[in-house]
């Protein structure tokens, strides 16, 4: 009995092994990007709530949400008061002149819309869009991720088609990214056809 159960042992935990190597693998090659950013659009699913005049209604067309040519995207998780904190880092970024013409989004990730809107919400200085993602349904069509907060923003243009991915809130070397990216933008913009 005891040489039975030494070699159930010892099949069960080869078996272990093996499974604990194809996840190892698997998720190293899952992390490997199969286009490029340049040909990535984000998906704004039109069910996310939008706050309009201190009200959540249902958000029903992605097209309203840039009135700009170009736009930053942003998520924040919606039950942090510390994450509160980065819209004002957010709109002091955005007064820097560099970034006057780009529209901001700030994606509120929580299930609990409600809670954010009564105790949050009132706190938040904010000059973009906010629309308030209840079911992760941003994160799931663009297949981001929560424990990669600084791959979560994005600028994009009027289409959605991302032009750069990254948070520059702090990493000076990703602010001058961003500023170089809009001005490359303005100026490709104005060149003469």
């Amino acid at each position: 009995m005891a040489e039975y159960c030494i070699q159930n042992f010892r099949i069960d935990t080869s078996k272990k092994l093996h499974v604990l190597c194809f996840l190892l693998a698997s998720s190293l090659f899952s992390c490997i990007e199969n286009k490029p950013a340049e040909d990535y659009k984000l998906l704004i699913p039109d069910s996310l709530l939008i706050v309009k005049s201190s009200q959540l209604e249902i958000h029903y067309s992605s097209k309203l949400i840039i009135t700009k040519k170009l736009a930053i995207i942003t998520t924040i998780w919606g039950e942090c008061h510390i994450c509160m904190e980065k819209f004002e880092q957010w709109e002091q970024l955005l007064a820097n002149q560099q970034f006057n013409e780009v529209d901001i989004v700030y994606i509120i990730t929580t299930p609990y819309p409600e809670y954010f809107m009564k105790v949050y919400y009132p706190e938040v200085n904010h000059s973009g869009t906010i629309l308030v993602d209840s079911r992760d349904r941003y994160f799931t069509l663009n297949k981001l991720k929560h424990s990669t907060p600084y791959l979560n923003t994005f600028l994009v243009d009027s289409s959605l088609k991302v032009i750069l991915q990254g948070e520059p809130l702090n990493n000076p070397r990703m602010i001058t990214k961003y500023e170089n990216a809009i001005l490359e933008y303005q100026t490709d913009d104005n060149s003469p056809n």
